[in-house]
């Protein structure tokens, strides 16, 4: 029994798919026709609706020719009356613009002539009336400027008279207050001033003196400077006129060279040892050996014999036991000396007074070496002739730098001094 259960269950299910395949074909069959019979009445729809198309399309074209050729002979007909109409317009424009050419010219020429009268009427108005405003013009300026400047004038003095009493009582409102302001501040202040004052005075002074005693200028220089800023710090306006000045004496200081003293010792020592060299005039003997070479009858035989005397005596020296010349006591005398001894002790004094920078000294001693060559030595001879020129060239070296000006800030500090009743 079992068995046979299972041989039998395989048989329906082999049936079962045969079943399924059969309705399968049979559906697909129907729709395939239902699509053919679709595709066909589509057809058949289009070729219908193309046939109408066409037809539409011709009676479209029929149409359209109708209106086309309808309306352009309409549209030439209405150009054609259009043309004749601008036409007869065109000759009446003609008539009417000649017309109207003729009456504007008429006008224009009319006109013309019309603003021509006018013009020439109104210029000789407008002249006639321009030349009386000129006159009546011209006259009432000259009277108002006749009456402006007498006011101005009236004016000006009156205002010269005010400002002029103004400015003096003005004047002399600040200058008592600064006479009150100094008083005040001079009690304030009285013995720092004093100091400051005496410094001052005390600055100015040394300035003078180390250009005068010294030759130092810039000692000089600054010691002024410095008295300028005592001034400064003083703060009184009344010794401004000292600072000017000592601007003044500095400006002048700077300009001025130191003088070469050393320079000036130098020359002098080798003027002392040219000394020597000089040429003695000749003596009475040579003259008169001279004078008798060139005429024995004119020789003093007396004369000769004196000077001849007075020759040994010069030649002859006198001295002591130990060597030492015998003279007079006192001070020995230029005779006693021999001329370029004494030469040597006026340079030498000259030199002492350029080291010393003793200007007048100086000139005096250097003038009276040049004096003592010309009366002892040989004037005509080249070499005392030389030697004079070095004198001379050497007599105008300046010892102490020139300055006009230095002194006078100190005297001018002094009177303002003495006006404060300072002490």
């Amino acid at each position: 029994m079992k068995d046979k259960r299972q041989t039998s269950t395989p048989s329906k299910a082999e049936d079962t798919p045969a079943s399924g395949n059969t309705s399968t074909r049979k559906g697909g069959g129907v729709i395939s026709g239902l699509a053919l019979v679709i595709a066909l009445g589509a057809c058949a729809v289009s070729a219908y609706l193309f046939t109408e198309l066409q037809k539409f399309r011709a009676q479209t074209n029929s149409m359209v020719e109708d209106s086309t050729s309808a309306l352009k002979s309409g549209v030439d007909s209405d150009i054609e009356s259009v043309k004749t109409e601008i036409s007869g317009l065109s000759s009446q424009l003609g008539s009417v613009s000649d017309d109207f050419t003729g009456k504007l010219s008429k006008m224009g020429t009319d006109l013309d002539t019309k603003t021509q009268d006018a013009f020439t009427e109104l210029a000789n108005s407008t002249a006639a009336a321009v030349q009386e405003l000129t006159s009546k013009t011209e006259s009432e300026i000259t009277s108002l400027a006749n009456a402006s400047a007498e006011q101005r004038g009236t004016l000006q003095t009156e205002l010269e008279t005010a400002m002029s009493t103004r400015f003096e009582n003005v004047q002399q409102s600040l200058a008592t207050l600064r006479d009150d302001l100094h008083k005040t501040r001079d009690i304030a202040t009285r013995g720092q001033r004093d100091w400051m004052l005496a410094e001052i005075n005390y600055l100015l002074r040394t300035g003078g003196h180390r250009v005068r005693l010294a030759g130092d200028v810039k000692s000089a220089v600054l010691a002024l400077r410095a008295a300028s800023d005592r001034l400064h710090e003083l703060g009184d306006t009344r010794y401004s006129p000292v600072r000017d000045q000592i601007a003044e004496e500095v400006a002048e200081l700077r300009q001025v060279g130191d003088p070469d003293i050393e320079g000036v010792a130098f020359e002098i020592e080798k003027l002392s040892k040219r000394a020597d060299a000089l040429p003695l005039p000749p003596s009475a003997v040579e003259k008169a050996m001279e004078v008798a070479k060139e005429d024995p009858s004119e020789v003093d035989t007396r004369a000769v014999a004196d000077q001849l005397i007075e020759s040994l005596k010069n030649l002859v020296k006198v001295e002591n036991s130990d060597g030492t010349p015998r003279i007079r006591p006192g001070k020995p005398t230029k005779e006693q000396l021999s001329a370029s001894e004494v030469l040597r002790l006026n340079l030498q004094a000259a030199r002492l007074s350029a080291l010393r920078r003793d200007q007048e000294t100086f000139i005096l001693h250097m003038e009276s070496a040049e004096n003592y060559v010309r009366e002892k030595y040989h004037q005509d001879d080249d070499v005392t002739r030389a030697y004079l020129e070095d004198l001379a060239v050497l007599k105008a070296q300046p010892i102490v730098p020139s300055v006009s000006k230095l002194g006078q800030a100190l005297i001018l500090f002094n009177e303002i001094h003495s006006k404060r009743g300072e002490t």
